[in-house]
């Protein structure tokens, strides 16, 4: 079966969208099937170790769109799989054709939408149209899966849910290098380091983590604030607001930032922690990847209550702690709850694995082909 994946950005520029096309084409491939992506055009040329990567469109304009059809004919694909959005593709309206322009070159077209529910009411009126016409859609968590087959109910049948898996695999580390690692932040042996993963935004609630954990740090002087991650330039009063914040509680030598990292990086910084804490302030979904590079690497996580289901075995108490939305005091008990009790910990590790069983490229890969077979 030979694919053609669709993505506005792919490694090494930076989009979670682009790594997750990037760990989908691998898995596809390793099942044999014939994989192609067409993507933006980019410096670092058209190399990949393992996959037939085309960078072509310069700019995602009719020109581009014009560009990329062209290409995507000469492959002549089984399947044409988009994934929407990206940070390339901006506010093009002509993407909106893009699925029905494939259509009408006779191509099967598949969606995969990973932010809908998240988006603003325009781009969730076009991510809808693109639906419409498309042969199959494929949406990351159930809440979006709901919404969109109660918007299109005449093709919910051709609606699916497949999660997405961590982009972060484990790299593991010796417990000395672990050690020293602990050390360039500040922490010691017998200190708790609490992480946060992900670039800063105000929906992923850091604002409220800075101040619990000043609360935390008050009765707990050796603990540690991990930032696995960057403060985006695109939210830049949030940062000011957020370095404020943490000079305000003289905290600047107990936070660390580690800036953008490497894969392999991030991976040993999850695993020098203790306890990650994402608390998003629309709760937990699992199309959070960072949520699931956490589980990846069995670190218990405080994250906070979902707003909709989740899969039945992500349990409160035993795989996950939850704690509500915006309610630091809450968040600073439980933070101090679980660096307090490391068998709590070593329990909830535990539980974790079995969880991450249900979050693989291998599997994501099987179903994802089962929708290219029913074309």
């Amino acid at each position: 079966m030979r694919v053609c994946l669709v993505t506005g950005v792919f490694p090494p520029q930076r989009c979670g969208i682009g790594d997750y096309t990037e760990h989908l084409a691998s898995s596809l491939a390793k099942l044999g099937a014939d994989v192609h992506i067409m993507t933006s055009h980019h410096q670092v040329g058209d190399y990949h170790p393992t996959l037939k990567l085309h960078r072509i469109v310069h700019k995602w304009n009719a020109v581009g769109t014009g560009r990329l059809l062209r290409a995507v004919q000469a492959v002549r694909p089984h399947v044409v799989h988009l994934q929407f959005p990206s940070v390339a593709f901006s506010h093009v309206p002509t993407l909106s054709a893009l699925p029905g322009l494939l259509r009408a070159c006779n191509h099967n077209v598949v969606l995969t939408l990973h932010e809908y529910s998240i988006a603003h009411r325009l781009s969730r009126v076009r991510q809808l149209l693109m639906a419409a016409a498309s042969n199959r859609v494929i949406t990351t968590n159930h809440r979006d899966h709901t919404r969109i087959a109660r918007k299109l109910f005449w093709k919910a049948g051709c609606i699916y849910c497949i999660n997405i898996a961590s982009n972060i695999e484990v790299y593991p580390i010796e417990p000395d290098a672990r050690a020293a690692l602990r050390r360039t932040i500040g922490a010691t042996v017998d200190s708790s380091v609490i992480c946060f993963f992900g670039n800063t935004h105000p929906g992923k609630g850091l604002d409220d983590l800075v101040e619990a954990f000043g609360i935390v740090n008050q009765n707990m002087p050796e603990t540690r604030l991990l930032i696995i991650g960057t403060f985006s330039l695109a939210n830049t009063l949030y940062n000011c607001m957020l370095r404020r914040k943490i000079a305000e509680a003289n905290l600047r030598d107990k936070i660390h930032v580690t800036g953008y990292v490497e894969r392999k990086r991030a991976s040993q910084f999850l695993l020098a922690s203790d306890i990650c804490v994402l608390p998003f302030r629309d709760g937990l979904s699992v199309r959070r990847g960072s949520f699931l590079a956490a589980v990846r690497h069995g670190l218990p996580v405080i994250t906070t209550s979902p707003q909709s289901p989740l899969p039945h075995n992500i349990i409160d108490g035993e795989n996950v702690v939850f704690v509500s939305p915006g309610n630091t005091p809450q968040l600073a008990q439980t933070m101090q709850m679980l660096a307090q009790s490391p068998d709590i910990r070593r329990t909830i590790a535990h539980n974790l694995l079995e969880l991450d069983r249900q979050f693989s490229w291998p599997d994501i890969a099987r179903r994802t082909v089962q929708v290219y077979e029913g074309l």
